[in-house]
């Protein structure tokens, strides 16, 4: 492969994988949020099952 084949595929694939880099880290800054809501609802199943147990 010459300097060019090579500098093509780096700047046609750069783009993409940084759009990914960024969707990931935006991704991961949401999860936080979503996590209380989860746990609280958790909480609230496993507080419902042990009621219906007794």
């Amino acid at each position: 492969m010459t300097d060019t084949e090579i500098l093509t595929i780096a700047l046609s694939t750069a783009p993409t994988m940084l759009l990914v880099l960024v969707g990931i880290l935006i991704n991961n800054a949401r999860l936080p949020a979503w996590a209380i809501p989860i746990l609280a609802l958790g909480n609230s199943v496993r507080t419902w099952m042990s009621a219906l147990r007794k």
